[in-house]
């Protein structure tokens, strides 16, 4: 993967409303000519790298976590991939917060701006769009999406659980099996990173990256359009953890106040919206 000492840039449109997530997805979906996949920065200046290779974190590390993450996962979890399926155990270790040289994508742009402005709400956020064929076209002269087996991103993955030190500079969009339910719900995507390069400073990433940014003021009406189209923290993380922390958040109106019957369900007034929607920090991993 080719890169400029500068990052490139961007011409920003700016997103204050869910209307206008709807023409950010029409004016990606003209250019990519084929899939488009989505993901969403709390904080505008955040770059494209994998969590793994943020930082310096010593010799053996992503293996050591890997190869350990492996061993035990089985008496944790009753649904492991294959001992060798290297691809379904990196997905799996992904969702679950291990850092890996995944970069977590989604296919619905709902789902990534809900990552983009549920936190850091004195800051600008940003989408980011990514066209995943352009991207594999560019990286390995094919433009078709990658799954378990191919030849062109299984030396990224065998270096995971190897201890072949050389960084590749290289990142491919993979297609993802849905081993969690996590990522069934997230719709999932994937890119896989051969070293800390930016992806948004590859020399030609302008043909396969369109950047959106959600100014601060913005926030809080996007979160609230959003719960009322049904993206909420326990929609995303289907789990009673996830449900509590969302239904601890949440507030409801007082049926003598605003002068509606109480539902059946005893859940809150028949046709009456809570005063905010229960929109707790999600334990993202970015």
């Amino acid at each position: 993967m080719s890169a400029l000492p500068r990052i490139p840039s961007f011409n920003m449109s700016a997103i204050e409303s869910c209307q206008d997530l709807f023409r950010a997805a029409q004016s990606a979906y003209a250019k990519a000519c084929g899939e488009v996949w989505w993901r969403g920065h709390a904080v505008s200046d955040w770059h494209l790298v994998p969590k793994v290779f943020r930082e310096d974190t010593g010799y053996g590390y992503e293996q050591g976590i890997a190869m350990r993450f492996r061993a035990r996962a089985r008496t944790r979890c009753s649904a492991c991939p294959a001992h060798d399926d290297l691809a379904a155990w990196l997905f799996l270790m992904q969702h679950y917060g291990l850092p890996t040289r995944l970069l977590d994508w989604t296919e619905s742009i709902l789902i990534a701006t809900f990552f983009a402005v549920c936190e850091r709400q004195s800051e600008a956020g940003a989408i980011w769009a990514l066209f995943p064929f352009k991207l594999n076209a560019r990286e390995t002269g094919r433009a078709v999406l990658f799954g378990n087996g191919s030849s062109d991103p299984s030396r990224l993955l065998s270096q995971v659980f190897s201890n072949d030190p050389e960084q590749l500079n290289q990142a491919i969009a993979l297609h993802s099996p849905e081993v969690d339910i996590r990522m069934m719900m997230q719709q999932s995507a994937f890119t896989i990173h051969g070293n800390g390069q930016q992806l948004e400073a590859h020399q030609h990433a302008g043909d396969f990256l369109k950047k959106f940014e959600i100014p601060a003021g913005s926030k809080a009406l996007i979160r609230e359009e959003l719960s009322r189209l049904g993206i909420r923290l326990s929609m995303l993380f289907p789990d009673l953890d996830h449900l509590s922390r969302e239904l601890a958040e949440s507030r409801f109106a007082d049926p003598d106040e605003v002068g509606f019957p109480m539902a059946a369900t005893g859940a809150g007034p028949i046709g009456v919206q809570p005063p905010k929607a229960a929109f707790p920090k999600p334990e993202t991993t970015r």
